[in-house]
C-alpha cells in the first residue's frame, strides 16, 4: 500500500509553521529568561478590596514578541514541556510570597491554574513540598485552581494528589465548573473549597 502524501498551503502551513516557532520559544525561555509572571487582581464585590492575585504566566521572545498561555501553554502540554514550566511558575510564586509584598497589600491568596495531567505528574507534589520549605512560605497562601479535568477514570488518583495537598495547607477551587469534563461526581470525589460556576446564556 502507498503512502498517502497531502501538502499543506495556506492558512493550514501558517498555523503549522507558527507552533513550531511557539515551541523553539518556549524551549529557549529557560535559557533566556523569557517567561514573566503577571498578577492579575481579584475584586470582592462584598467588602470592595481586592483580596487576592491570580498568577498568569507571559512569554515574551525576542523573535515573536508576547505570547499569551492561551497559545503556548497547549503546545507546551504536548511536548512535554510543562512539568518545567510548572516548576517554575510555582518557585516564582513562593518567590514573590516570602517577599512580603502580598501581605502588604492586603492579599488573602495567590491563584494558581493547574491541569489535572499536572496533578497526576509524580514530581507534582515534590516540586510543591520542596518550594514551601526552601521560601518558608504558608501553603494557606496558594490557591490552586483546577482548570480542566481529563476523565473519571483518574479520580482516584487525583483524589490521592488532592488529600495530601489539602493536608499540607493548600486551598483547592474548581475552575469553570460545567464546562468541559467536570461534572458532579468530581465535586462530590474531590475536596475543593470553592467551585467556580461557568456563566453561559445557553445553561438555564
Amino acid at each position: 500500500v502507498g503512502e498517502t502524501r497531502r501538502i499543506l498551503s495556506g492558512s493550514e502551513l501558517r498555523f503549522l509553521k507558527r507552533n513550531v516557532q511557539v515551541e523553539e520559544a518556549l524551549i529557549r525561555a529557560f535559557s533566556e529568561h523569557n517567561f514573566e509572571l503577571f498578577y492579575q487582581p481579584v475584586y470582592n464585590l462584598r467588602n470592595r478590596t481586592i483580596h487576592a492575585a491570580e498568577a498568569m504566566p507571559r512569554l515574551k521572545d525576542p523573535q515573536l514578541g508576547v505570547i499569551l498561555p492561551e497559545e503556548f501553554l497547549p503546545i507546551a502540554i504536548k511536548n512535554d514541556i510543562m512539568e518545567r514550566l510548572n516548576a517554575l511558575i510555582i518557585e516564582e510564586v513562593c518567590l514573590f510570597l516570602s517577599s512580603g509584598i502580598p501581605t502588604e497589600l492586603g492579599l488573602m491568596r495567590i491563584i494558581v491554574g493547574i491541569s489535572a495531567y499536572q496533578c497526576l505528574n509524580p514530581r507534582f507534589l515534590e516540586d510543591l513540598k520542596k518550594n514551601v520549605r526552601k521560601y518558608g512560605v504558608d501553603a494557606s497562601l496558594f490557591n490552586f485552581a483546577l482548570r480542566d479535568f481529563s476523565s473519571e477514570d483518574d479520580l482516584p488518583q487525583l483524589k490521592q494528589v488532592f488529600d495530601a495537598m489539602k493536608e499540607m495547607g493548600f486551598r483547592l477551587s474548581l475552575d469553570r465548573f460545567g464546562m468541559g469534563n467536570s461534572n458532579l461526581q468530581s465535586l462530590s470525589v474531590l475536596r475543593f473549597d470553592t467551585v467556580n460556576i461557568e456563566d453561559r446564556k445557553s445553561v438555564v
